[in-house]
């Protein structure tokens, strides 16, 4: 397990620089707005990465939600448009905008054109301090890899919600939809991690856990009431219905898409978050259990392009780069991202 990721300001108190790279799902949304109400959380920049919607879609869809959560000071950046090895259908999850059926307003905020930079330069600005949380696709921090081959030791901490370790996969039949857009940028971030002595190891969170992740339509509810907004029952067990307050209504709409989501592929009526728990774990790390090992992807398989390959009995005989997560406390993930969002909900605009 690792411990939080926690430097001092010169208040004395004691905080975590993080700067996230998202490609703005559903469950991005929600992992970006609890690093936002997070008091001890200081969001330095969000970098966008194509994966779920276009790159350009991403950081708009990014500046206007932080406008909307009362961050427009936070800055976003635009990162890498395609895979490494090039352009690739989306899927589109998340429907065409990311957000489920959730609309947000436009936002003439800045949008910085830098992404990848953007990473290198606050690494380089708080050694040993930044800590970096990946929600999308590697290819962003691949590239700032390549940029700066010391990033791994100049990173306090890496959290990076992919791969499927022992599980299958959602994408293809061994792959996680994240590695599986880019697996050439998901073995250099990899292999970066396992060649830089002193580097702590990447914190891989898969599906192995986050599927678990989920909060049911009587859990939002709860989270909305928490928050100080009137939701009748009939509403809540869909989350259908509209309330008076913008960014609960996002919430609503977009958890619901989720909801649905999963219904439709055999689950239940329930939001799985899966960047939400890596979210989580960065600042909570109690909230997963983790084994350390050495991780590479699969590039060439016929049938296993992207699957990430886990050397759990040390049959490689190559340095640990990997603490993955196998276990999670979804309790504890509940509690923890129902009452932070709560807090930050309450204080919104309405």
């Amino acid at each position: 397990m690792t411990t939080p990721p926690e430097d001092e300001t010169r208040t004395g108190q004691s905080r975590t620089r993080l700067v996230i790279d998202t490609d703005a799902g559903v469950d991005d949304a929600v992992a970006l707005l609890y690093a936002l109400a997070r008091p001890e959380v200081d969001v330095l920049a969000v970098t966008c990465v194509v994966g779920n919607v276009e790159v350009e879609r991403a950081a708009r869809t990014v500046r206007a939600l932080l406008d909307l959560a009362g961050a427009k000071d936070t800055p976003v950046a635009i990162g890498t448009a395609q895979p490494l090895r090039g352009a690739r259908a989306l899927n589109r999850w998340y429907g065409d905008h990311g957000t489920g059926y959730a609309k947000l307003p436009d936002s003439t905020g800045p949008i910085d054109p830098h992404g990848v930079e953007i990473i290198v330069r606050l690494a380089r600005n708080y050694p040993g301090e930044l800590n970096l949380l990946a929600l999308g696709p590697l290819t962003n921090v691949a590239a700032a890899v390549l940029v700066e081959p010391e990033l791994p030791r100049l990173l306090r901490s890496a959290v990076v919600m992919g791969g499927a370790y022992t599980v299958p996969g959602n994408e293809g039949a061994r792959s996680e939809f994240n590695i599986d857009v880019d697996p050439e940028a998901a073995r250099i971030v990899l292999r970066a991690w396992e060649n830089a002595d002193g580097a702590t190891p990447l914190t891989l969170v898969g599906l192995d856990v986050t599927q678990q992740a989920s909060l049911s339509t009587s859990d939002v509810a709860a989270l909305l009431r928490a928050a100080g907004v009137e939701y009748s029952d009939d509403d809540a067990a869909t989350l259908s219905g509209e309330v008076a307050h913008p960014l609960c209504q996002f919430l609503i709409d977009g958890l619901r898409h989720a909801c649905e989501s999963a219904e439709r592929t055999g689950g239940e009526y329930a939001a799985v978050l899966h960047d939400a728990l890596a979210a989580v774990a960065l600042v909570e790390p109690q909230v997963i259990s983790t084994r350390a090992t050495t991780v590479d992807v699969e590039i060439a398989g016929t049938l296993t392009r992207g699957e990430t390959v886990a050397d759990w009995f040390g049959t490689w005989g190559r340095r640990p780069n990997a603490e993955v997560a196998l276990g999670c406390d979804v309790d504890q993930f509940r509690h923890q991202l129902t009452t932070s969002l709560a807090k930050l909900l309450s204080t919104a605009s309405r």
